[in-house]
């Protein structure tokens, strides 16, 4: 494959908007909190994707809001548009390139990979060389989001309800509408259960850490605040008041302990009632045996006798790749774009139109959420 960097005016096509460039309407964002991103790229880089069969190329896509949180997105470069979410009103600026490459997988978990709930594992630049890609072009596009298109914020008290069993607040409307019906309904049967019981087994398991273990400063606040504290910060945050010594922890920890009951019951079990033992037992190593015996069948009958099958298959599978590509990269072309607004988005294909109309009902639907 020859590299990207020896086709004609390589140099130049780097340049921002040169080589790849984003495609939006000038009117859509004064109009609701969201976008709908296109692109394209120049005749010379499509002409380089066609010669040399890039078959997975992706578009990395970086939006930085007024507040300087980051947000990334990863689309196919065939993909016919990207629906992105703004969730605060102010300046937004987007950039964006085009990656490929053996370790290509990898790259793009580790570019949307989260060290917490707001920031990024990785630079979203350096992660590109690091896991051996290469990209080229750069399109940069900067928006200014109105207010008033957001979503209805909930009150303090609904929102901690309502996010209480997520990881993070609901993006947008839809989600928020989602939430609330399930903790108006499934979420709170489940806490009438899930309190008390919570309440008995911690109050029991703060007792023997206290009582039985000596162990002194156990926080008996994580009995009665099940939603502030851990079963864990029973254990944690106590101080042992018995030395460190192996025998002692493996009798005394409560994890161990729980094994030793279990085990105990399990063989037990085995010596009073062999017969009940073997008829719960048995049909699962039956069912192991037949599974292994049908996994080696399918693996000799593979070896022998679908090899010319396989190939017909790789054959006919690699000459749709390369058709399908020079479709698709056809319909890229900076040339046949407009300067202002979008590519024709109805393009070939079934899934590509689906994948629109349910992004055009997204966004009628689905007010983004306001987030600080």
């Amino acid at each position: 494959m020859n590299k990207i960097s020896e086709i004609k005016d390589a140099e130049e096509l780097k340049e921002p908007n040169v080589g790849f460039r984003f495609l939006f309407k000038q009117d859509q964002i004064q109009s609701g909190a969201i976008l709908f991103l296109q692109w394209c790229l120049a005749p010379e880089v499509v002409q380089y994707l066609k010669e040399n069969k890039v078959a997975d190329v992706q578009v990395f896509i970086t939006v930085h809001n007024t507040h300087g949180k980051e947000t990334r997105y990863v689309a196919p470069l065939t993909s016919p548009q990207e629906l992105l979410e703004f969730h605060c009103p102010g300046k937004h600026e987007i950039s964006g390139t085009v990656v490929w490459g053996d370790d290509l997988k990898r790259t793009v978990n580790k570019f949307l990979m989260k060290s917490d709930r707001r920031h990024y594992e990785y630079d979203s630049e350096k992660v590109i060389t690091k896991f051996d890609c290469t990209s080229f072009g750069k399109a940069e596009l900067s928006v200014e989001v109105p207010d008033g298109f957001f979503a209805p914020e909930l009150s303090p008290h609904e929102s901690w309800y309502v996010n209480l069993w997520y990881g993070e607040p609901a993006w947008d409307e839809c989600e928020i509408r989602r939430r609330r019906m399930l903790a108006y309904t499934v979420q709170s049967a489940l806490l009438a259960v899930y309190i008390p019981i919570i309440f008995v087994m911690r109050l029991i398991y703060a007792s023997f850490v206290s009582g039985v273990l000596l162990r002194k400063d156990v926080p008996w606040e994580a009995v009665v605040r099940p939603f502030v504290y851990s079963s864990a910060d029973i254990w944690d945050s106590g101080e042992r008041r018995w030395e460190e010594n192996p025998v002692k922890r493996l009798i005394l920890v409560p994890s161990n302990q729980i094994m030793m009951i279990v085990m105990s019951i399990v063989i037990s079990s085995i010596i009073v009632d062999w017969t009940a033992f073997s008829f719960l037992v048995l049909p699962v190593v039956y069912v192991i045996i037949l599974a292994i015996f049908v996994a080696l069948s399918s693996s000799w009958l593979e070896k022998w006798f679908a090899e010319d099958f396989k190939r017909y298959m790789a054959e006919r599978e690699k000459r749709l790749l390369a058709e399908a590509l020079n479709r698709s990269y056809s319909e890229l072309l900076c040339t046949t774009a407009p300067a202002d607004g979008t590519l024709r988005t109805k393009r070939q294909g079934f899934k590509n139109n689906v994948v629109l109309a349910f992004q055009d009902f997204k966004a009628y639907v689905c007010r983004p959420a306001a987030l600080h």
